[in-house]
């Protein structure tokens, strides 16, 4: 999270609360970056290492960051979303604009993609001003039975609305491609058990641990990629012919599997061309009378 300003404890205040936001469907956040600081997350929870380079994330202490040490270090961690809090309504503009200037700037330069997401909660009247800085706005539409997402007036998504408290809905399809790049992320994952579409998953999931420990959630994530990217019900078809035939389940395995049964289906498809319905209409026109019998 980035927040704009001095770290008093209003400001720590306002991101306990985004820290809460953020920590309701995702992992942990480890580290706060402040417009003259660099230190843990209000909550302090500084429980492991997020991507596994047997690094902390937490961050380290520090004031006085210039612009560059701010590009440098979003460059460095390659953050999957920004949280910008920081101003008031109807304060101070100049400094927020400032560093989400700043952000924007790091979140290009950062090496490869995905392109970390800006999360904006502050000075609401620079809203406008920050949409142009970020570049991109979403919204989200909510009625009685769904949320529905919208990007430059095309709904993009629609997700069913959950009643009561302490509900979630997690679709691995959306978080993907970050876990890959983060695998050290899926041991603490709060919802892993949501990452399991079948059974099957979670069997494949056990057996990798068993055989192959050190690199069993790299192998789960690159078959979970490819039920995301290719197909989740061919992919689960796989897996059980793997299971049932004790085959050792590696992601290269799945995806071989995979691809010799689209040659399959490919070879035993089946092109029927359309009729001609026009051609019984002119049968009927030269057919001859045939007169009734009756009994």
């Amino acid at each position: 999270m980035i927040g704009a300003g001095q770290l008093g404890s209003r400001h720590l205040q306002a991101l306990a609360s985004l820290e809460r936001a953020a920590t309701s469907s995702h992992a942990d956040v480890l580290g706060v970056i402040a417009r003259d600081y660099i230190g843990p997350a209000p909550s302090a929870r500084l429980a492991y290492d997020r991507d596994g380079d047997g690094e902390s994330e937490a961050g380290q202490a520090g004031a006085g960051l210039t612009d560059e040490d701010k590009v440098a270090l979003i460059r460095q961690k390659h953050p999957d979303v920004v949280w910008v809090a920081g101003g008031t309504d109807g304060g101070s503009r100049d400094p927020v604009r400032d560093l989400v200037e700043t952000i924007a700037l790091g979140c290009t330069l950062v090496d490869g993609p995905p392109r970390p997401a800006i999360v904006y909660a502050g000075n609401a009247d620079l809203r406008s001003e920050i949409v142009d800085l970020i570049g991109e706005e979403v919204e989200v539409r909510m009625d009685a039975e769904k949320l529905e997402v919208w990007y430059a007036q095309r709904k993009v998504d629609q997700f069913p609305r959950l009643r009561g408290t302490g509900k979630h809905r997690i679709d691995y399809r959306h978080i993907i491609t970050w876990l890959v790049r983060k695998p050290g992320a899926f041991a603490n994952y709060r919802y892993r058990d949501d990452l399991f579409p079948t059974s099957r998953f979670r069997i494949a999931y056990d057996l990798l641990q068993a055989q192959r420990p050190a690199k069993a959630t790299r192998e789960y994530l690159a078959i979970l990629e490819l039920a995301a990217s290719e197909s989740e019900s061919g992919v689960d078809e796989v897996l059980q012919m793997l299971i049932a035939t004790e085959t050792p389940i590696t992601a290269d395995a799945v995806a071989d599997r995979l691809s010799a049964e689209d040659g399959k289906r490919a070879v035993t498809d089946v092109a029927i061309e359309a009729v001609d319905l026009g051609l019984y209409d002119g049968l009927l026109q030269n057919a001859e009378e045939v007169p009734c019998l009756e009994n």
